[in-house]
């Protein structure tokens, strides 16, 4: 699958929509920062979607003032489902456009693709009608060797199927027990939990650790989980002291630049 950067479109007179004004009303520029933090997580999230706890839970982490969410249900900037999961009307219209421009993109490459390998099969058709046959001493013709071009490359075509991740249950709970609009690429994320050869105990303990304590993941500055993981930020513990530094700013240059 192609790198998705979470791209979205975006206005750049969002300001003066009626319902951002009201939200500024309600909860000031605060509650705008919260409001366009909560947009990219619903762009990384399955269907644009969200779980209202799971949204909850992100707010707490990224520090939302209090009543901010219930702020942006009630100017309509997000809505619930039946299920009660939250999206935004205005990301689904735009992401609905841009995976249907992807999706006749992909069309157009198939059909490219497959007027292609027409063509080199008729190719090799005609290469092999023209390949010399071997006479036998009776004077019978035998199989040419194109018959057997044609069936190797009918081999070579054939692609074999990509074998399917098998994750440990050591990991799933690491996997699990880390933020999760954070984790990222999970095949990543198992191969660097192999290298580190660390129980799952002491990592879910160390992502606990940075959870309470590490002023950077409390700001919102959270590497994803393979790339914390490959710089071994698992290695350091940080203690209730460190949550009020103020060199916040210098320690997620140094740690999280990638």
């Amino acid at each position: 699958m192609a790198k998705d950067a979470f791209w979205f479109r975006h206005d750049s007179n969002a300001r003066s929509d009626p319902k951002m004004i009201k939200l500024l009303r309600l909860g000031g520029q605060s509650a705008i920062g919260s409001f366009w933090c909560t947009v990219e997580v619903l762009r990384e999230s399955d269907g644009y979607e969200i779980g209202r706890e799971d949204l909850e839970e992100i707010g707490f982490q990224m520090r939302f003032p209090d009543g901010v969410i219930d702020h942006m249900l009630d100017c309509g900037l997000l809505k619930t489902t039946t299920s009660g999961s939250i999206y935004s009307d205005s990301l689904l219209r735009r992401m609905s456009a841009l995976d249907e421009l992807r999706e006749k993109r992909s069309e157009a490459g198939r059909k490219g693709a497959k007027v292609k390998w027409q063509s080199y099969g008729k190719a090799i058709a005609n290469a092999s009608q023209s390949h010399d046959t071997t006479i036998a001493e009776d004077g019978n013709c035998i199989a040419s060797d194109g018959d057997q071009s044609r069936s190797d490359q009918s081999k070579k075509e054939k692609k074999k199927p990509r074998a399917r991740a098998e994750y440990t249950d050591e990991f799933e709970q690491v996997w699990n027990t880390y933020p999760k609009h954070r984790r990222g690429d999970k095949r990543k994320a198992f191969s660097e939990f192999k290298r580190t050869k660390q129980t799952a105990e002491l990592i879910c303990e160390r992502i606990k650790n940075h959870e309470q304590f590490n002023p950077n993941w409390i700001n919102g500055y959270i590497k994803e989980f393979h790339r914390w993981l490959a710089g071994d930020l698992w290695q350091t513990e940080f203690s209730p002291s460190d949550v009020g530094r103020n060199d916040t700013r210098r320690m997620m240059q140094v740690q999280y630049d990638d």
